[in-house]
């Protein structure tokens, strides 16, 4: 009964993941839609076309969490390469795929393997993005105190801070901070203020002490005060921050290097010290 399930999901799995490209292929012979396809990659179209066809089925549920699902793509820097619904044709993608080899590669456990692969192909892609938002975070707030020391040199130097911004832009390098300070730069050009655009950095930002440097620059700017100071404290700040982050990692680091060392190094040791004695004494003993 439980082959028969598990076949059954392998089955549906696949004939929806055929059934998309079927119907993706077609829309990808436009001049759009190959320019959609080079952009997102062939995997990823497939996937978008999987994920469509579920939205279809499921609005209600896309619809309810379509913000939350904007929200995590925006942290890890995903969005608009990648939309809600491309989640889930991801997962059923992966789900078609892991049931595929887990069928291939242990054939004597079927059902075990299929589930494994089942599993590890919905658990993948909610792991990458999430492994992708750290990578992404970690970027941003060890290279966020360097573009504030540039953006106070720019508006310590008589630029305006719209302008500054832009300076700081186009002289940096491709990045997590170059993408949050264009999207800033985008967001004013579209009529947004410059402390609607701020704010609206620090909701894609998940680091505790950007956020704080970005509302108290906010604060500054709506209040009329002196943003090149405060440009100058929040960048002291970030960068103080930043070394007690790297210390508090340091120190970290011998507890973690303990597993490892307990298991690997020292059995390593102890045959290398104790094997020769031991080799001796087994000698010695059938010696008598």
């Amino acid at each position: 009964m439980t082959m028969m399930l598990i076949s059954l999901l392998m089955g549906v799995s696949l004939g929806l993941v055929i059934f998309g490209l079927f119907r993706w292929w077609p829309q990808r012979r436009a001049k759009k839609g190959w320019e959609a396809s080079i952009e997102r990659g062939m995997v990823m179209s497939l996937c978008h076309g999987l994920g469509q066809q579920i939205k279809a089925y499921f609005p209600s549920y896309f619809e309810k969490h379509e913000n939350k699902h904007k929200l995590l793509l925006m942290k890890a820097g995903l969005f608009p390469r990648i939309e809600g619904p491309d989640i889930a044709g991801m997962q059923l993608f992966g789900a078609g795929i892991g049931c595929l080899c887990g069928y291939i590669l242990l054939p004597d456990h079927v059902t075990s393997g299929m589930l494994a692969g089942l599993a590890a192909g919905c658990w993948w892609p909610c792991h990458w993005i999430k492994k992708r938002l750290k990578t992404r975070q970690e970027d941003l707030a060890r290279e966020i105190p360097f573009a504030f020391d540039i953006l106070t040199l720019a508006v310590g130097g008589g630029l305006d801070f719209t302008a500054g911004i832009k300076e700081l832009v186009s002289n940096m390098n491709e990045g997590p901070v170059f993408e949050e300070f264009s999207a800033v730069v985008q967001d004013i050009n579209m009529g947004a203020s410059r402390g609607e655009a701020l704010r609206r950095f620090a909701e894609r930002v998940d680091i505790v002490e950007v956020r704080s440097a970005l509302l108290g620059l906010i604060q500054s700017i709506e209040m009329g005060s002196e943003v090149v100071e405060t440009l100058r404290r929040q960048a002291e700040q970030l960068r103080y921050n930043r070394l007690m982050n790297a210390e508090e990692a340091a120190q970290k680091a011998p507890t973690k290097m303990m597993i490892p060392m307990v298991l690997f190094i020292l059995p390593c040791i102890f045959i290398v010290i104790f094997a020769p004695l031991a080799v001796s004494l087994i000698a010695t003993f059938k010696g008598f």
